[in-house]
């Protein structure tokens, strides 16, 4: 069965009558498969996320929201934290220039400084826990909003994407 990004990023994943919120999903590009999804187990103030494999994920059934994880409580509280989903990290980096002139004409570029925080830069920089896993995957909620071209042109703006929950790859 088909079902879409945002769908699943507004579901909980639950292990053991506890509910995780889905924050985050993480795809392969070339091959559209679905590996990671970031949940937080984090309280009401708190904002903890750590990184479950897809394949621990069993689709809903017909008309209910709730993701079912095949893991106990203390396996999802004991998986690799990741951090990188937090606010903090999150930055609009189409509206920074890709080099910036200082006020004595140095230059430098604000997106390699940010790729190298999150842990994306050159080998050798800090990784949060679990995050090496993610980096070089596409983040699912990323690409929504994303505008879409044709040989005319931009055709619009991509509303969702859709996986197929049996072989947790991206279909459409």
């Amino acid at each position: 069965m088909r079902h879409a990004i945002s769908e699943l990023v507004h579901h909980r994943a639950h292990a053991e009558g506890a509910g995780f919120p889905v924050r985050e999903v993480f795809f392969h590009l070339p091959e559209g498969r679905i590996s990671y999804v970031a949940l937080d187990i984090g309280g009401w103030l708190d904002a903890t996320e750590v990184l479950v494999a897809a394949d621990k994920l069993t689709a809903p059934a017909a008309g209910e929201r709730a993701w079912q994880l095949a893991l106990t409580r203390e396996e999802v509280e004991g998986a690799p934290r990741w951090g990188a989903g937090t606010a903090e990290h999150m930055v609009h980096l189409e509206a920074w220039p890709p080099v910036v002139v200082g006020p004595f004409g140095s230059t430098y570029s604000p997106i390699l400084m940010y790729e190298q925080l999150i842990g994306r830069g050159p080998a050798g920089a800090d990784v949060p826990e679990g995050g090496a896993d993610v980096t070089a995957l596409e983040r699912g909620t990323r690409w929504i909003g994303r505008p879409v071209a044709c040989t005319d042109g931009v055709a619009g703006k991509l509303d969702d994407l859709l996986f197929d929950d049996a072989a947790m790859q991206v279909t459409h």
